[in-house]
């Protein structure tokens, strides 16, 4: 537990709460997590640290925020000394403006995704399917709305090479299209096995915030290649995360398909094929091609992926709550969905000639 005690001088710093911290105040202590650990404050208000905490966004020096709030100069810089000292702010006025070597930012994305995994996976969705609380109806709409974002890797990859402007890098991307276009075939696959025709998973539509996630992904890359690649980096697994993948469809298997093990045996088969790709070091292969880099570019590309994180937990509550509705089912219709691929299905689904 770290305690607050005077502050050096800090009337120039411009202190930035971390996106990923959150706090609660507890009796005597304000406890942040961050990083999957647990750090506690204390010597003063447990809910003048919260208050100055969250009034630490990047824009106001310690001045700034003391006038902002009626509280004495030192006072807050106490509490924002602590939260630097802490790692759960950052100064930015103190900020080196050298560019990144690429293996030192990629250990940063690997550390942060540790944690932002485990903030997006403790979402009820996940913690119903894992504990066997959930409904069938949304085990049965996580599957189609998974289906239409793995789908959609021809929405967003394809358009990621498309606007890929660095020749050593769009070799990369092409690879891994070449591998990833036809993966929704495991889910289809996982649909027919609980009775879903083919035909009828591909003409639903997929919910409002499951177009935002593949909308969120073709802004990534709009924005350019590490833009990209970074928010697809945090959904490849590494190591020990596919383990912990693999026990997790152990146990919905056990729940939702104990006698039909031909449901859950194609998404096994796609983190393994995935896994045999190594796809989960894209990252790695991205940030090679690049001497440095920008850290401005850098912040903005972990913004990004931070913003997606929050994009994918609206998603997942967005599941819960309309398949979680009495008689839920999957949305059939053809207004607002996304087209088809060229030459795929009926030529009913998606189509904007009639």
């Amino acid at each position: 537990m770290a305690s607050i005690k005077a502050a050096v001088e800090l009337d120039q710093c411009i202190p930035a709460l971390r996106w990923d911290a959150r706090v609660v105040v507890e009796g005597d202590l304000a406890t942040f997590r961050i990083d999957g650990e647990t750090v506690e404050l204390s010597g003063t208000s447990p809910e003048l640290i919260k208050t100055i905490a969250a009034a630490a966004d990047g824009t106001k020096s310690i001045r700034a925020i003391a006038d902002q709030l009626g509280s004495r100069d030192h006072v807050v810089g106490a509490v924002v000394k602590a939260l630097i000292e802490a790692g759960i702010a950052v100064d930015l006025a103190s900020r080196s403006d050298n560019d990144l070597d690429p293996r030192q930012f990629t250990s940063i994305c690997r550390r942060l995704f540790g944690s932002w995994k485990y903030r997006l996976f403790s979402h009820p969705l996940w913690e119903l399917l894992r504990s066997g609380e959930a409904t069938k109806a949304q085990f049965t709409g996580w599957l189609i709305e998974t289906y239409h974002f793995i789908e959609g890797v021809n929405d967003r990859l394809a358009l990621s090479i498309a606007e890929c402007a660095d020749h050593r890098i769009k070799p990369l991307f092409i690879r891994h299209y070449f591998e990833e276009y036809d993966h929704s075939h495991f889910f289809i696959s996982a649909l027919r096995a609980l009775g879903y025709d083919a035909a009828l998973v591909e003409s639903t539509r997929p919910l409002p915030s499951t177009m935002a996630v593949l909308n969120h992904m073709r802004n990534c890359a709009r924005r350019g290649p590490l833009e990209y690649a970074v928010s697809s980096a945090f959904l490849e697994s590494t190591g020990a995360e596919r383990a912990s993948g693999l026990t997790f469809l152990e146990r919905v298997r056990e729940h939702y398909a104990p006698d039909r093990p031909r449901v859950i045996q194609p998404l096994i088969e796609h983190v393994r094929l995935d896994e045999a790709y190594g796809h989960n070091q894209m990252l790695e292969l991205v940030c090679d091609k690049m001497p440095r880099i920008p850290r401005e570019r850098a912040s903005e590309a972990l913004g990004l992926c931070a913003l997606f994180i929050e994009t994918l937990e609206l998603w997942s509550t967005d599941i819960v709550r309309y398949y979680g509705a009495p008689a839920a089912g999957p949305r059939i219709g053809a207004a607002l969905q996304r087209p088809l691929r060229m030459g795929k299905g009926n030529g009913s689904n998606g189509s904007v000639l009639r």
